[in-house]
């Protein structure tokens, strides 16, 4: 597994794990990044993400900016671009920026 990867790099520095899993934070997967020291920037309350297309969420929230290190997000958003009735994903995009910190 990817955590088990990342025991290779120092504790403190700052890594950044995107995707699209298919599962809420309830997940055994979303538990295990936790026990490995991650944060979801949107730990709590977190926004619907897929949609299939339809432009309501429904509270699903299976795509995830995972962190650690001497990070922070300081914004974080879900992106629901769509033209019409048409989006370019069943997934609304997550974006967020960082800040370092000591």
């Amino acid at each position: 597994m990817a955590a088990n990867f990342l025991k290779r790099f120092p504790p403190g520095l700052p890594v950044i794990i995107t995707g699209d899993f298919n599962a809420g934070h309830g997940s055994s997967a979303f538990k295990t990044f936790q026990t490995h020291g991650f944060r979801e920037v949107f730990e709590a309350d977190p926004p619907g993400t897929f949609h299939n297309f339809t432009g309501n969420s429904k509270g699903r929230h299976i795509d995830w900016i995972l962190y650690r290190g001497g990070i922070r997000p300081v914004t974080r958003r879900v992106l629901t671009f769509h033209k019409g009735n048409q989006y370019p994903s069943d997934h609304f995009p997550v974006a967020a920026a960082f800040a370092f910190y000591s």
